[in-house]
C-alpha cells in the first residue's frame, strides 16, 4: 500500500499514541484496522523508540491514519 502524504486530506488521524510502547500500539492498531479491511498505515513507519534496547529512551508521536471515508467506523472499531 502506499503511504498518504501527512498532509492530505484523504487521510485522517484515528490514533496517536508517545512513549515506550508507541511503535507496539500504533502496530496493533494498523493490524486490527487492516485485519477488518480498513486500510491503515503510521506515520512515521519507524520510531525513535526502536532504539531503546541501545538505552535510548527517546521517542516521537507516532500517528494512524485511515482513508477519511473509513474514520468513524475505524474510530468505532477501534473503541472495543
Amino acid at each position: 500500500m502506499t503511504s498518504p502524504h501527512p498532509r492530505s486530506d484523504e487521510w485522517v488521524e484515528v490514533g496517536r499514541y508517545l512513549g515506550i510502547t508507541a511503535d507496539m500500539e500504533a502496530d496493533m492498531c494498523v493490524t486490527t484496522l487492516t485485519g477488518n479491511d480498513i486500510p491503515a498505515v503510521r506515520i512515521p513507519p519507524t520510531n525513535v523508540a526502536s532504539l531503546a534496547s541501545m538505552g535510548l529512551t527517546l521517542t516521537q508521536p507516532v500517528s494512524v491514519l485511515v482513508p477519511a471515508n473509513r474514520a468513524k467506523e475505524a474510530e468505532e472499531l477501534l473503541k472495543e
